[in-house]
Formats: structure tokens, sequence, C-alpha cells
């Protein structure tokens, strides 16, 4: 892009370049994982079937109830 803009190839390079200690990585993991795992334990807690089963595929079980398959 002429006259010193940026375009989104220069942006994705820049955000891609961007790099994280182990510490950093782990605490993404947790706070992604948290979320998830609420509202697995709701589900679970709201639905019948197996406790951890139900935490960790409440996606696909959602689905599955909400396209009634």
């Amino acid at each position: 892009m002429a006259g010193g803009g940026t375009t989104v190839l220069d942006t994705v390079r820049r955000i891609l370049g961007y790099e994280m200690q182990i510490s950093e990585w782990i605490g993404l993991a947790i706070l992604l994982a948290i979320p998830y795992l609420v509202i697995g334990t709701v589900w679970a807690c709201t639905h019948s079937g197996p406790f951890l089963g139900s935490v960790l595929a409440w996606p696909l079980l959602f689905l599955y109830s909400l396209c009634g398959l």
C-alpha cells in the first residue's frame, strides 16, 4: 500500500511475531479454559448423564439438544 499505510498482512505478521513466555501461555490457557469448564459444569448439573463427559463435551451435547438429532 502506498503512503506508508499498513496492510492486513503486516498486521498479521506483527501479531504472529509476538513472543510469549511459557508462563504467559499457561495463563492464557487457564483464562480460556475457565469459562468452558464453568459452562460445562452448569450443563452437567442441569442435564442427566455422566458428569465428566458432560463437562468436557457440553458444546456437542448443546448442539445435539438444539438440533434434536
